[in-house]
């Protein structure tokens, strides 16, 4: 059964937070609101559910998902429980004085994962970026 949640954007109401992560936990699908669209989501460890991504989405098993963490420890440490041999991170431009200020996420990943760090500076989307993989026989 569909449910809708219409949540503020500023003062995010916790019993409707709850709700989502609840659907997500027992294996849900959901959709969520990003800065251009929304995306499909789900719980990264939970087979059943990301076999329902695949056939929502009609991909196969090689496909790519994109990994939405907390914070910069989650990326280490799901690389880390997967034995990634390279995580992929977007890049958003910022000033120095906003680099200083959040710290130097990029050195973080890199001293706590044992695998590649590759820092994406340009938007691409998935499909352009697999072509590419493919184009030059990384994929």
């Amino acid at each position: 059964m569909a449910q809708y949640f219409s949540v503020h954007p500023d003062n995010p109401q916790p019993r409707l937070i709850r709700q989502a992560v609840d659907i997500i936990r027992d294996g849900g699908v959901i959709a969520y609101p990003t800065d251009s669209c929304y995306a499909l989501g789900c719980h990264i460890g939970d087979k059943g559910a990301m076999e329902r991504l695949r056939r929502i989405r009609d991909v196969d098993e090689r496909h790519h998902f994109t990994l939405v963490c907390r914070d910069l420890s989650e990326i280490g440490q799901f690389a880390k429980e997967i034995g990634a041999d390279l995580i992929v991170v977007g890049h958003k431009p910022q000033s120095l004085m906003q680099r200083w200020w959040s710290g130097a996420s990029g050195g973080y990943i890199s001293e706590h994962v044992g695998c590649s760090l590759l820092v994406g500076r340009k938007t691409i989307s998935d499909e352009a970026f697999s072509a590419e993989l493919e184009r030059s026989g990384h994929l």
